[in-house]
């Protein structure tokens, strides 16, 4: 059903799928519209004018470029943030992979960047293509 994005075809099919198994189950409509129960979800956003990131490890300066170098989050806040830094590759802790990007790592009160997508391990198991859920 070609996945589940939200407003994609494969997501209608899905629900509409599992709505005709209730109705076969016997099971009573619950929500607002029927089997349905409507919700908002943020699907785009678009990022601020003015996203910068410098990288200084004290000898020199290196201004990074925007969506070659690194690219936001468009759901972070605005701000900005100084101090001591790791480069945590996928960020992930997950011990049923036997992965762990931060053993051993004290990183409270420090910056953590990491990579976009899992580890090329972990998709073959979740099977999400190589996208996970981030991690602050």
């Amino acid at each position: 059903m070609e996945g589940r994005g939200a407003g994609t075809k494969g997501i209608g099919l899905a629900a509409n799928m599992i709505e005709q198994r209730y109705r076969t189950l016997g099971l009573q409509p619950a929500g607002a519209k029927g089997y349905f129960q409507p919700f908002s979800v943020i699907t785009g956003a678009t990022l601020k004018a003015g996203n910068r990131l410098e990288v200084d490890d004290g000898k020199s300066k290196q201004e990074l470029r925007l969506n070659q170098d690194f690219v936001p989050f468009s759901f972070s806040a605005s701000g900005e943030a100084a101090g001591p830094w790791f480069l945590r590759d996928n960020g992930a802790t997950a011990p049923e992979f036997g992965y762990d990007d931060y053993a051993h790592l004290d990183v409270k009160d420090k910056i953590v960047v990491v990579l976009r997508y899992e580890p090329a391990g972990f998709a073959a198991k979740s099977g999400n293509a190589g996208l996970r859920s981030t991690r602050s």
